[in-house]
């Protein structure tokens, strides 16, 4: 059943869509959740996406992130590795699709690893919804914030004696820019 559903999601949003009347809206994008989360720790972030317009009320989004950050010990440092890939869909009740008001669900996969000594990943599963606007200027630059609740599934491993990590469900935040075409 998971991989129709996960098959379905795929065929329409690789597939140009017989509904829309006009060119298909598309968005490319860098979310900044990453970055600005590794800059607080002294480390490097960076979140990746692309938006493809279906209809005028419907779109879908793919996402990707990495992070990565050193926690400074005075016996040992322990190390952060982060990447996600994620999956949306996207509504746009004002008609207009990757442009305006928007609700967003979906799902993200992250794996983590932390080094302290030895090394322990772990695999986190997150789904959750989102609502924000995408303020689109002149030819097509946006800002896109927005905020929402996930749920998450998996617990963080860490290594003995490092420092913890302990993902929770919860409120999120989003913000992005990019260029819609």
């Amino acid at each position: 059943m998971k991989k129709k559903i996960l098959g379905a999601f795929l065929a329409a949003f690789l597939s140009v869509s017989s509904f829309a009347q006009e060119t298909v809206p598309n968005a490319i994008f860098v979310d900044f959740g990453s970055t600005i989360i590794a800059a607080l720790v002294g480390g490097f972030g960076i979140g990746l996406g692309y938006e493809r317009g279906l209809t005028n009320n419907f779109s879908t989004l793919i996402n990707a992130s990495y992070i990565g950050f050193t926690v400074k010990d005075s016996t040992q440092d322990t190390k952060f590795l982060g990447a996600s890939a994620g999956l949306h869909a996207r509504y746009y009740p004002l008609n207009g699709a990757v442009k305006r008001w928007f609700i967003d669900v979906g799902g993200n996969y992250s794996y983590i690893a932390i080094t302290y000594g030895d090394k322990v990943s772990s695999h986190i599963f997150e789904v959750g919804a989102l609502t924000g606007w995408k303020f689109v200027f002149g030819g097509g630059f946006f800002l896109e914030p927005g905020v929402g609740y996930r749920f998450i599934f998996g617990d963080v491993n860490t290594p003995a004696g490092s420092a913890s990590v302990a993902p929770t469900s919860g409120v999120t935040w989003r913000f992005g820019m990019g260029w819609a075409f």
